[in-house]
């Protein structure tokens, strides 16, 4: 939950530049698919990387929808 706060933080930034100040706020995110970790583990599982990837990013929107960001 450590990377959370970043999410969180931005989100707060977000709300209050939008609602407080009401500015209009395109909030851009980058999600990286691919890594050393992510080609070793769908090499061990053989598997394709994209496989491993989607996993992750899925679970991450989850998380980021539990948590209201």
């Amino acid at each position: 939950m450590g990377h959370a706060r970043t999410y969180v933080s931005f989100d707060i930034l977000r709300r209050i530049m939008t609602d407080y100040f009401g500015y209009n706020i395109k909030l851009i995110q980058n999600i990286t698919d691919i890594d050393d970790k992510i080609i070793r583990k769908a090499l061990e599982q053989d598997v394709d990387f994209r496989e491993i990837s989607m996993k992750y990013e899925t679970m991450f929107f989850e998380d980021c929808r539990r948590l209201n960001v």
